[in-house]
């Protein structure tokens, strides 16, 4: 190999790390609280005079679809509308939840490499207390207005290939994941018919959305 396109090499590597955001140690991520016409208040809509809670469960298996059901963390959102992750935590469980990806995906089209790659989803829900949940909408996005943005974890590091049509909407997944980690993946939306999956930059600050129902 010569020094030219070992360089050229290490420079690929390092961009592909400095391009993607992972959630490691303690992730500090901002609450922002939108009225049901999508205004951002000031006042906590969720509940009055309590604190809210963050209940996490996992999608294994898949980046999207409906979470297994089964919290592995709760987070409080602190009085300055802050919440804190612990990703080391966050990690342990979803590597115990992960799956490889789905079987209905794989029917589908969608291509995973390595093919034992397994992958598990964090999902979000807010509640009011452990067993009153928050009747509205609760998300990870990049901005107020979107995109929304997606915490996964994988147990190696992969790519994901391919598009997957349903209800008329076609899902582009361009993954290409450095290393074992929880990795910010974001939906960019091209028309209301098609949106790509991709890994969230680095430059990002992700917000968690509660909206009113």
């Amino acid at each position: 190999m010569t020094l030219r396109l070992a360089l050229l090499l290490i420079t690929a590597l390092l961009v592909s790390h400095a391009v993607a955001q992972e959630i490691v140690g303690r992730l500090r991520v901002p609450v922002v609280y939108l009225k049901n016409t999508g205004q951002p208040t000031s006042r906590n809509i969720a509940t009055t005079g309590k604190r809210v809670r963050i209940l996490f469960e996992t999608i294994p298996g898949r980046v999207t679809g409906s979470s297994d059901k089964k919290p592995i963390q709760f987070a409080v959102i602190s009085e300055e509308n802050v919440l804190f992750l612990d990703g080391n935590l966050l990690s342990e469980s979803l590597h115990a939840r992960a799956r490889p990806l789905d079987a209905e995906l794989r029917a589908a089209g969608l291509k995973i490499q390595p093919s034992e790659t397994q992958l598990a989803r964090l999902s979000a829900f807010a509640m009011l207390s452990e067993k009153s949940p928050f009747r509205g909408s609760t998300a990870f996005a990049e901005r107020v207005d979107g995109p929304f943005i997606f915490a996964v974890y994988f147990d190696r590091k992969c790519t994901v290939r391919g598009k997957i049509v349903r209800d008329g909407v076609e899902t582009e997944y361009a993954l290409d994941i450095p290393g074992k980690g929880i990795w910010f993946l974001r939906s960019r939306h091209f028309s209301d018919k098609r949106r790509v999956f991709e890994l969230a930059p680095t430059s990002m600050q992700a917000i968690l959305v509660l909206k009113a129902p």
